[in-house]
């Protein structure tokens, strides 16, 4: 073992210059040459002059270490003279990608709603164009694989000041700008957040808030209805006492398309319906260039969710109830399994003002990595974009075509009660059925007829679902609605506001049966003007 250690250390002294005398000597070998001296000048020396050294062995040189055989397989440097090669561009469509949320505001005048939809201008379609333009997507892609998601649908006509999609894009500083560059001026990206991979703008949406701005006159009598008319402190309460009926949980299969009370669909939450602050403002009429001055209210609904046409239809018949077309427990009765004809408001005024992530802000708000979906931050530049781009371009429509008025005159055509109505055709026509089986009641219900006949019921024809003086009330009031409508939109396109008093209206009212003043007229032209606003949400 020793001889083993020994051997060893001889090696370690060849190759390192290691001197193992000293170690030997403490391992205790007997036979361990002593560490010699140098030789003194009177002593003779081996090998050497006295006074010399003995003899060391020459240095051995240490072996360097071999280089690494050349790499074949990497691309060697082109020869000189010669331009060298560009990398390829890197590819940012997936490593760079991460899921984001984008806050849009638009205004939806001129497009046919949010989605996507081929071969018709949308909000969509514009936006993944100023996409692709600024990077943030590659080309030819597939909006599953981005992911893309809207946190709500609008149709045709309808703006949006705060509208949230989420997808996978690139995300880099000064990409809003970038897409913004790529959009109309009424189209805007106002900001971008990181969100969770798994985040989806539709699910993880609590609530959405609508705003509807519509002219105070859709409020007013039939006989002033007309731009100068101001909405007093006693409607707005009554319009929000109508409004708080729809707050709550109910069957709302009246108030859309396609569904039945049986479907669990039909139920909805509303968390506030409220009546904003009437306010007056001057829009541009487009017939004779001149600014007229009209008052506008806002009405705002906060729900969990909203199906087609919900919202027009809700403010349509409150304002059917205020103009006296059906009474005021025709609300209550509308969320019953009875079916009930409600008409709805054009879609000019309407918009999404607010979108809600409670749960997502409560979970990952304040978790230090994400961001809490909250834009009060940028708040001002929203408000100056709803007032500038949206509540302008509702104004100055609504002045130049009043598409309102004209929808007002095709109230009268609605029956808001036409499932009773029906109801009582069919037990009459039941019970004729049973009395030609039965010859002898048959002939007594003649001789009844023939008798009542020959009275007096005060005639007249009646409107579908009253009779009697109902009947030709509702027959007067018909008439006088369908003149002065006619009178406003005809002095509005010549003198650019409503005018007053109707003709034939001044103690003698025109009924329904004049020829000149069929509400199947009003009714057409009121279509052709407002328009079948999109198949989508409210």
């Amino acid at each position: 073992m020793r001889r083993l250690v020994l051997n060893n250390l001889s090696w370690l002294a060849r190759f390192r210059g290691f001197r193992p005398t000293a170690v030997m000597a403490e391992l205790g070998e007997q036979d361990a040459p002593a560490a010699k001296r140098p030789c003194m000048e009177d002593e003779p020396c081996e090998g050497g002059e006295p006074g010399s050294s003995p003899e060391t062995p020459p240095p051995v040189d240490k072996p360097r270490p071999q280089s690494p055989p050349e790499d074949t397989s990497r691309p060697q440097p082109p020869p000189e003279g010669k331009p060298r090669p560009q990398p390829p561009p890197e590819d940012t469509s997936r490593s760079a990608r991460r899921k984001c949320v984008l806050l849009l505001s638009y205004s939806g005048k001129g497009y046919m709603g949010m989605q996507w939809n081929p071969g018709v201008p949308t909000i969509e379609e514009d936006l993944l164009a100023a996409l692709i333009k600024a990077g943030a997507a590659p080309e030819g892609f597939d909006l599953s694989k981005l992911q893309f998601q809207r946190c709500a649908r609008t149709d045709k006509g309808v703006s949006a000041a705060r509208q949230v999609v989420s997808l996978k894009m690139v995300c880099e500083p000064g990409i809003e700008e970038r897409i913004n560059a790529h959009l109309p001026p009424q189209i805007r990206v106002m900001g971008m957040k990181r969100v969770t991979k798994s985040f989806n703008s539709k699910n993880k949406c609590t609530a959405r808030s609508y705003e509807y701005l519509l002219p105070t006159y859709a409020f007013a009598p039939y006989r002033l209805t007309t731009l100068k008319y101001r909405i007093d402190e006693d409607t707005v309460t009554q319009v929000q006492g109508l409004l708080q009926q729809y707050v709550g949980t109910h069957n709302f299969h009246n108030f859309t398309s396609g569904k039945k009370f049986e479907e669990p669909q039909s139920k909805r939450y509303m968390m506030s319906f409220e009546c904003g602050e009437p306010f007056q403002s001057h829009g541009q009429c487009g017939t004779c260039a001149e600014k007229k001055e009209a008052e506008f209210i806002p009405l705002r609904v906060k729900g969990q969710s909203f199906m087609q046409h919900q919202i027009r239809k809700m403010i349509g018949l409150v304002i059917a109830v205020v103009r006296g077309y059906t009474p005021g427990d025709t609300i209550i009765r509308a969320f019953d399994k009875n079916k009930i004809d409600i008409p709805r408001v054009p879609g000019l005024g309407l918009l999404l003002d607010n979108v809600h992530f409670d749960g997502y802000n409560r979970k990952f708000g304040g978790d230090g990595l994400h961001e809490s979906l909250d834009w009060s931050d940028i708040e001002d530049k929203l408000q100056a974009f709803k007032m500038e781009h949206i509540y302008r371009s509702i104004i100055d429509t609504e002045i130049n075509e009043l598409s309102m008025m004209q929808w007002l005159g095709s109230l009268q055509i609605h029956d808001f009660s036409s499932t009773r109505n029906r109801l009582q055709q069919q037990e009459k026509e039941q019970a004729a059925v049973n009395t030609d089986s039965n010859p002898i009641e048959k002939s007594e219900q003649q001789e009844s007829a023939s008798s009542s006949n020959s009275g007096d019921h005060g005639g007249g024809s009646t409107k579908a679902g009253g009779g009697g003086e109902r009947g030709r009330e509702d027959e007067m009031v018909v008439g006088g609605l369908d003149t002065t409508v006619d009178t406003c939109i005809q002095s509005v396109s010549s003198t650019g506001e409503g005018g007053g008093e109707t003709p034939g209206g001044n103690g003698s009212r025109t009924t329904a049966g004049d020829t000149s003043l069929r509400p199947e007229t009003t009714a057409v032209s009121s279509d052709s003007q407002a328009g079948d606003y999109g198949n989508n949400t409210s």
